[in-house]
């Protein structure tokens, strides 16, 4: 064998070495001198002709026939040479001498007794504090004949043979869990007929997979059937039939066409339970109800060329997964049967191994959980479904994850003057839930709350401590489990997309007057780009910060900047990078790392852009080629969808605010429209590569229906400036800059503004416009007190116009009661922030 041929098999064995080692390790690249613990090791009976481990020395072969024979290396299952014999010699392993001695490895291999080199001080990397598979080959290469076959471990442990007749392509069959909502559920009509709940045509639907308090489903005859491949929503919500697993399932199906697995199998399953009963009970399909553990079962033995089975779990069914896996290892022990055995790989996809903040709101209040702006699945309807759901509450955080992530999943705000919306809670908890017990106690209404009527989402509901209790006792089971030492735990976790990492309670003026405002309970979201829009990679990367896993991150920033699509966490499986991936390790071949599928955290090196609003106004974001991220309501339907055609963009409502994620090099302009009367507050927070931010702010703008605004940002200062169109002819009335704090003499501009767009007499307007003249240069004065009386007479005019009954016939030209209540609106909140 010639010397390229030697450095060549080096050079593969060094990509092994540093991409398939079980545990992330930084390996040194030097000279191996010393291998005596895998020389010590192999049993000196090892060598002699025993075949009862499948070793069979094939003696007697001449140098003539070589030529018609194939050998190959096969090291954790991984084809890593591949050669045709040359040369001559008298014999392959002839008697007495053994097929591979242990002063041979990693020095030599010898395919032909003292034919290949002496490999001498070659430089290759290896980690001998973990185990590999080694297995020698040999076959006529026209696929006839005896298979010679040789495998142990460096330990010296024989490994048996994969079964009599696979020679090549010894593939694991494949087992695919998927995500939370992503099997379809049915029930019988009454007719005989099918009807699908989910994905569900509307809230009807929704309301038929509710649940009793103990968790159990209140109709107990729904049943599971297939995993969604594409949705089949009846209303184009965008893209219509949106893909979820079509491309990783025609990955699958060609991998069974090309003859590499014999089979591979989803489980569908009721999402609504808990993972642990459906591993102990199956699932209710229409005419039986489908083990996990055998469907499993059914995967292995003589079903699999090597009779082995390797798992592939997306989101939830991660969870899923390793309640099976801890299952099945607590049968090994007890003696009930090895089937855990069988499985050689665990691949987990975006999995909320230890919870997910956004579970938190989800429930509590029904968050971002619309289909279809809710005409499909609304909110309320959401947060019912999920009150008494099992596998919901399997996804809120665990213990682990509470002590693991450095952010608090929830936060509370008040003001030096009790606001008493979100007094109790700060009461109780301080600014935020910072141990394990204040978490329990905040979601079980520790501070003394009741449950809100079914449509105050903005109000969250007390969940059930029997529930959050069996959630528990999953999480305490798996969070921590040890896979066996010879399963081989890969994790995917998505990066680059905003991703609630916390969510923060904080009191909001509902009403008010000049003397007081009342307070209720509204929240938002805070943000980290270190996720896939759902879960953020320290859940999905678990099992690796424990060590017992290889962990991989798919750069969704740059997958959805170079595809022009936008993927997330529902349908990372859809990305290309992320399904070679899953192909390379079932084919046992090198994983092909590039600027989308990485092995070390990326970098974030953009800005983003957080925008909020709170107030009766619409928020849509624009890039420089018009593409749009918002809310749509086409006028011609009855229902609102949410586009976020900007590229790595999310628009989100959460309580009374909408919010726009984006990064800054996307956006072009953001658009407003008022929907009613009062005041908007906008916000853009600037977040940094190095996770510093700073925060531009338009304070308590007045708006009405006609109302109008463009955002865009400044090219010298890089803050943004706002438009202003009081009366929507498309003129821009005033140009704002940003002020933290509220501006009086800008506020009272525009009310003048207002009211020259009324409907009014020249006389009547002229009027109005000189009492704000007059407050306007008492505030300039600083003379406040004199303001607000200016205002106090103001608004006591309005309200004897307001009290006055309306007359038969109404002048043209003359105050209505409606404007009347728009200026009184406006000087309260004056008189609120100048008081």
């Amino acid at each position: 064998m010639s010397k390229t041929k030697h450095l060549r098999l080096l050079f593969v064995l060094s990509i092994f070495f540093v991409v398939f080692s079980f545990t992330p390790k930084t390996f040194a690249i030097g000279v191996m001198t010393d291998f005596s613990n895998f020389q010590t090791n192999i049993p000196s009976g090892f060598f002699t002709n025993n075949n009862s481990f499948g070793y069979t020395c094939p003696t007697g072969i001449p140098a003539s026939d070589l030529p018609n024979w194939e050998p190959w290396w096969n090291i954790d299952g991984i084809t890593v040479r591949n050669d045709s014999f040359s040369g001559t010699t008298t014999f392959l392993c002839p008697s007495g001498n053994p097929f591979i001695t242990a002063t041979d490895f990693p020095y030599y291999f010898t395919h032909i007794d003292g034919y290949i080199n002496h490999f001498g001080n070659s430089q290759y990397p290896v980690d001998w504090a973990i185990p590999h598979t080694f297995a020698y080959n040999l076959q006529k290469n026209d696929g006839t004949g005896t298979v010679f076959y040789i495998s142990f471990d460096y330990l010296g442990g024989l490994i048996p043979p994969p079964p009599v007749g696979c020679v090549t392509d010894c593939f694991s069959n494949v087992l695919f869990l998927p995500g939370l909502e992503a099997s379809r559920l049915y029930e019988q009509r009454l007719d005989g007929t099918e009807d699908q709940l989910w994905e569900p045509n509307s809230n009807n639907d929704v309301e038929a997979l509710y649940l009793n308090p103990d968790g159990t489903s209140k109709n107990a005859d729904i049943y599971a059937r297939d995993i969604i491949k594409e949705t089949n929503t009846p209303f184009p919500t965008g893209p219509a039939g949106q893909n979820i697993y079509k491309s990783f399932s025609d990955m699958m199906d060609d991998l069974v066409s090309s003859e590499k697995i014999n089979e591979w199998k989803s489980y569908a399953y009721d999402w609504r339970k808990d993972v642990a009963d459906i591993v102990n009970n199956g699932t209710k399909y229409q005419n039986d109800t489908v083990s996990l553990v055998g469907t499993l079962q059914s995967l292995t033995g003589s079903a699999s060329k090597n009779g082995k089975v390797t798992i592939i779990a997306h989101s939830n069914g991660g969870l899923l997964s390793k309640a099976l896996l801890k299952k099945l290892q607590d049968d090994k022990v007890a003696g009930r049967n090895n089937l855990i055995d069988s499985v050689d790989v665990l691949i987990l996809v975006a999995v909320p191994e230890i919870g997910t903040a956004s579970a938190v709101p989800a429930i509590l209040h029904g968050y971002n959980q619309q289909i279809l702006g809710g005409w499909l699945m609304d909110n309320t309807h959401a947060r019912e479904l999920g009150r008494n759901m099992l596998g919901a509450f399997g996804l809120l955080p665990s213990r682990a994850y509470i002590d693991r992530v450095n952010v608090s999943p929830v936060a509370f705000i008040d003001f030096a003057i009790p606001s008493n919306a979100t007094t109790k809670l700060v009461q109780a908890f301080g600014s935020a839930v910072d141990s394990y017990d204040e978490y329990k106690s905040f979601l079980f209404g520790g501070e003394g709350r009741t449950d809100p009527a079914i449509n105050q989402t903005n109000l969250p509901i007390n969940l059930s401590q029997n529930l959050f209790s069996n959630a528990e006792n999953l999480h305490n089971n798996i969070d921590n489990w040890v896979p066996p030492t010879d399963l081989r735990v890969i994790e995917v976790a998505g990066w680059g997309l905003d991703t609630i990492a916390s969510f923060e309670y904080y009191p909001v003026c509902e009403s008010s007057t000049s003397l007081n405002c009342t307070f209720t309970l509204d929240e938002r979201p805070r943000f980290t780009s270190n996720g896939d829009k759902t879960v953020i990679a320290p859940s999905a990367h678990y099992m690796s910060f424990l060590g017992n896993a290889e962990k991989y991150w798919v750069d969704f920033k740059n997958y959805n900047t170079i595809t022009r699509l936008n993927r997330e966490h529902k349908d990372i499986l859809e990305v290309d990078r992320l399904n070679n991936l899953v192909k390379s390790i079932i084919n046992g071949e090198e994983i092909v790392l590039d600027t989308i599928l990485k092995n070390t955290e990326p970098i974030d090196d953009s800005n983003r852009l957080r925008l909020s609003i709170h107030s009766p106004v619409t928020l849509d974001a624009y890039d420089v080629d018009g593409n749009h991220t918002g809310k749509i309501c086409p006028l011609d339907n009855e229902f609102c969808y949410t586009e976020e055609n900007i590229l790595n963009s999310s628009y989100l409502e959460f309580g009374e605010g909408k919010y726009i994620n984006l990064l800054e090099d996307q956006m072009s302009k953001v658009k407003l429209q008022g929907t009613d009367v009062g005041t908007f507050t906008y916000e853009s927070e600037k977040v940094f590569p190095d996770g510093t931010s700073n925060i531009s702010s338009f304070v308590d703008i007045p708006v009405t229906t006609q109302t109008q605004a463009e955002i865009t940002l400044n090219s010298g200062t890089g803050l943004p400036q706002l438009a202003l169109d009081v009366t929507g002819d498309g003129i821009t009335d005033f140009t704002l800059t940003p002020n933290a704090d509220f501006d009086p003499i800008t506020y009272l501009q525009i009310m003048k503004a207002t009211i020259d767009s009324l409907d009014l007499n020249k006389g009547q307007i002229k009027a109005f416009d000189k009492r704000i003249d007059g407050i306007i240069k008492a505030i300039q004065k600083g003379k406040i007190d004199k303001a607000e009386l200016k205002a106090e007479k103001f608004k006591k005019f309005l309200e004897k116009k307001l009290a006055k009954s309306d007359p038969k016939k109404p002048k043209p030209k003359k105050l209505s009661k409606t404007d009347a209540q728009l200026l009184l609106d406006m000087l309260n909140k004056l008189l609120d922030n100048i008081n």
